[in-house]
């Protein structure tokens, strides 16, 4: 991957929906060029996928939150059906699995406290060999997701 491609990524990464010729001309590359690059990036598996980033609170998912799991056991086993519980909460925009003194942090979008609480209490705390929830509320997000490349 040379500056060219970083360049390229970094344009997409902001415009995901931009013209092959405006790319081209940002990056002073030929159309040919930037498509050739765009699909090796592709194949290659650096570009995984193309998406919307949605305004959550314009959809009415503005109330956010961080929750730190903890788990009592952490068999390869356990750890894996705990994972697979996860991917089945909508409210979970994201999950992590961590090092330090919790096992999992998760990004959790909902209507409002109220909805919180009952996401919470019927799904989170539910979950299999949890030791330890914790929450922390999302005040205001400050750099939102970027790609950093070393140039």
């Amino acid at each position: 991957m040379d500056k060219f491609d970083r360049e390229i990524l970094s344009i997409l990464v902001e415009n995901g929906k931009i013209q092959l010729s405006e790319l081209s001309k940002m990056t002073d590359l030929s159309v040919s060029s930037c498509q050739r690059r765009i699909k090796n990036l592709e194949e290659t598996g650096i570009i995984s996928k193309y998406q919307a980033v949605v305004n959550e609170k314009a959809v009415g998912k503005g109330f956010q939150a961080l929750v730190f799991i903890s788990l009592a056991q952490a068999t390869n086993e356990k750890i894996g059906e705990f994972e697979r519980a996860l991917v089945n909460i909508p409210a979970i925009t994201s999950a992590h699995r961590i090092f330090g003194e919790q096992d999992y942090v998760l990004r959790v979008a909902t209507t409002d406290l109220s909805d919180y609480q009952q996401v919470y209490d019927t799904q989170l705390s539910t979950l299999p060999y949890i030791r330890k929830i914790e929450t922390t509320l999302l005040m205001k997000e400050i750099v939102p997701f970027r790609l950093c490349l070393d140039q």
